[in-house]
Order: structure tokens, then sequence, then C-alpha cells
């Protein structure tokens, strides 16, 4: 559907364009025209512009499936793992009748892996700095008539970085000191299971996809809340016939 389409789209391989490990902000920050603004480490609030849009006019799909909420403001990325995800599709300005049409900044299209292929089994554990580490499985092939794939991605941090802290006197140097940041842990859980078969001419694909992230909300700069939390949830299931 790429090669008919009359808009103007950039793809993003994620294996070619960000090293493994490498969250949804950092993957678009290499298409043209896209802006990212996070505020803070793995896990925190980041939203998008494109083309110096606002984060609202700009709708992000998950296949095919719209993830911004009908009482408007932006996708937050930091909800979002990249586990699972194959491809991204930008749109830049005008963009396909399939996404709705009432975009004015553009679409992000978040494209999963397919199903099925030659039989495979991936594991992946990697480990960084601030108490930050990822582990993921899958396994992906062909049993009977059935294409499958089950994928489980989880990420942490603690996100326990050192900042500059002025202590809320920002013309007072002399209480100025390094301050560690506190209650910004991030944790995500990502499950993907996908299933096809072929039914006479046509191709069943049923699809399940489940998020759930739990991190904290530490504040702006000195003020910060020690026991705010923001839980997050999202289930998305899907049935194609093509």
């Amino acid at each position: 559907e790429r090669q008919h389409t009359a808009a103007f789209v950039e793809h993003l391989q994620v294996d070619q364009v960000a090293a493994p490990g490498a969250d949804l902000p950092r993957i678009l920050e290499q298409a043209s025209g896209v802006d990212i603004r996070r505020y803070g480490g793995l896990g925190a609030f980041s939203s998008l512009s494109i083309r110096g849009s606002t984060s609202e006019q700009v709708l992000v799909f998950l296949d095919g499936v719209p993830l911004n909420q009908a009482v408007g403001g932006g996708v937050d990325l930091g909800t979002l793992t990249a586990g699972g995800i194959e491809s991204v599709d930008v749109y830049r300005g005008a963009v396909p009748g399939r996404f709705g049409g009432n975009s004015l900044g553009g679409v992000v299209h978040l494209r999963s892996r397919p199903p099925g292929g030659s039989p495979r089994v991936h594991l992946l554990t990697q480990a960084g700095a601030f108490g930050t580490w990822q582990q993921s499985a899958s396994v992906a092939g062909r049993l009977h008539d059935w294409d499958g794939l089950a994928l489980v991605d989880f990420s942490h941090s603690d996100n326990n970085f050192r900042f500059w802290d002025d202590n809320g006197t920002e013309y007072n140097p002399a209480d100025d000191e390094w301050s560690t940041r506190r209650n910004s842990d991030f944790s995500a859980l990502r499950v993907l299971l996908r299933a096809a078969r072929h039914v006479g001419t046509a191709r069943l694909q049923l699809s399940h996809t489940q998020d759930v992230s739990h991190r904290g909300l530490p504040g702006i700069g000195n003020f910060q809340a020690l026991e705010t939390r923001l839980d997050t949830r999202r289930g998305i299931s899907e049935a194609n016939l093509f």
C-alpha cells in the first residue's frame, strides 16, 4: 500500500535506523521534520510534532488502530514500547484517506512484526546506566495452517540521574547544588500475540497487543513529588479479513 499512495511517506525500518534497545522517541528522531520533546529519562512523557505542528495535530496509529484519545491531546510516546515494532511510516502534510483525513500535522503509523515466516526464537537481554535494563523474548513460525508470533518485552529504568538544583532560588547561586532525581522510575510490559491463516482465497489475521506501564511523576526541578504515580494500561484486539 505504500507503493500506491499519493501522500509523501518516509519509511523507517527499525532494525536499520536505530541501535538495539532504542525506544520510540529515539527511533522517530531519525525521521525528517519530526521534533521530539522528552521531559526526562526512559519512559518519561514524550510528545512529537511534525513540521512545527502541535502534538495534538499528529495522529499516531498502531497497526491501523488510532491511539489518540477522543477528548483531545497528543499521544504520550513514553507509554509505548518499541518491542515488536518492525517499521514506522511517517506521513507529513497530506495523509491517505484511510487514516481519517483529519490530521493537520501528519500521521505516524507503527507497524508490528507480521506472524509466520521461518521458525525462529529471539532472546534479548541488555543493561545500561541508571538501573536500566530490558528483556525480550519472541517466537515465530508456522504450525499446521497457522502463521504465528508471540512476543513478551519488559523494560525498566530507575532514572536516578543527577541534575543541577537551584533550590527554587534562580537568582541566588549560593544554595545551588547537585541533586538526584527521585520517584522517576519506569517499568513497561508489552505482550504481542498474532496469528494468521488462509481461508479460501481470503486471509484471516488475528492480533492482540497489551501494554502496561508503571512510572513515577517526580515533579519539576526542586519540587520533587515522592509519591505520585501513573499507571497506564492499553489493550488492542483486531480481526482482519483480507
